[in-house]
């Protein structure tokens, strides 16, 4: 099962989506892109950066475009 995880860009550039546990460890890096201006997705299959599951629990997806940065809480439940 994949999540989507959508986006709107005020202009194009690099992004970049990184998904983080509560300790504040980096456990996946989703996207380095440059992307379009408008809305724009990434999906996100509840694994690692070395494919293995992670656990139920909180986490934390970061987007940063140029000066921009945003962080939405995920909550992974399998």
């Amino acid at each position: 099962t994949e999540t989507k995880l959508s986006f709107i860009l005020p202009e194009q550039g690099e992004v970049r989506m990184d998904i983080y546990n509560l300790k504040g460890q980096k456990v996946q890096s989703l996207l380095q892109a440059s992307m379009p201006k408008g809305l724009n997705s990434a999906s996100w299959d509840g694994k690692d950066d070395n494919n293995r599951l992670l656990a139920s629990g909180v986490y934390f997806c970061r987007l940063t475009s140029g000066n921009m940065s945003r962080t939405a809480k995920l909550l992974l439940i399998r």
